[in-house]
């Protein structure tokens, strides 16, 4: 969601749907923003990926280090989940998190 909010212009809208399913959570996070530019889409979850600009569509200085979707992809995999581009172009991306629900009794 962070990256959503930072790739959202000013005044932009950040939408999260989470959805369930029998077996499993899906949450979508969608903005406005310019979509993933200067970088496939598939390789955002590289560990220090940038995509052409170090700057956010709002226009300050990115100062993160390219992480944080590569850690988002290790958790959802380390828990059998998985984490896509669904979508990205001019008018902005979307996000696809899926987790598996809790199995019997777990708390």
């Amino acid at each position: 969601m962070e990256n959503a909010i930072d790739h959202s212009p000013a005044g932009g809208t950040v939408t999260v749907v989470a959805k369930r399913s029998a077996a499993n959570a899906r949450i979508d996070v969608t903005d406005q923003g310019r979509g993933v530019v200067g970088i496939s889409p598939d390789r955002v979850f590289d560990r220090f990926a940038h995509g052409a600009s170090a700057r956010t569509s709002r226009g300050e200085t990115r100062t993160r280090h390219g992480i944080g979707l590569a850690l988002v992809r290790e958790l959802a995999e380390r828990y059998d989940g998985t984490v896509d581009v669904v979508r990205t172009g001019p008018q902005g991306s979307t996000f696809k998190l899926v987790l598996p629900l809790a199995r019997g009794g777990a708390a």
